[in-house]
């Protein structure tokens, strides 16, 4: 039985991580990018869709589930809210997490 091609895939989004991380001088857009990296190595949330919204002059992201109650709100600060990580690093997160509460 050979390794599957999701292992091998898995395989190489490791060492794409490791030869980023090993960067002499890791500076702080490395360091984001090797964080929206990550990101790549989870699945989309199968009847979800995403909206960017204006949150009082902050950029935000609606995660919407399909037949997701319109009068429940989930609000999820990715990492914390620091300042490697943003709005497209959490999102597919964050909408397994929607999908699974039935909110937005």
């Amino acid at each position: 039985m050979g390794i599957s091609r999701e292992a091998q895939q898995f395989v190489q989004f490791l060492e794409s991580v490791r030869a980023k991380a090993s960067t002499p001088g890791l500076d702080l857009a490395v360091v984001r990018d090797i964080v929206d990296t990550h990101a790549s190595a989870s699945t989309e949330p199968e009847g979800v869709t995403y909206a960017d919204v204006d949150a009082d002059g902050v950029p935000a992201l609606w995660a919407i589930p399909e037949g997701a109650d319109p009068n429940k709100a989930l609000l999820h600060f990715h990492f914390g809210g620091s300042v490697a990580a943003s709005i497209t690093s959490d999102r597919k997160a964050a909408g397994h997490i929607a999908k699974a509460a039935g909110a937005r």
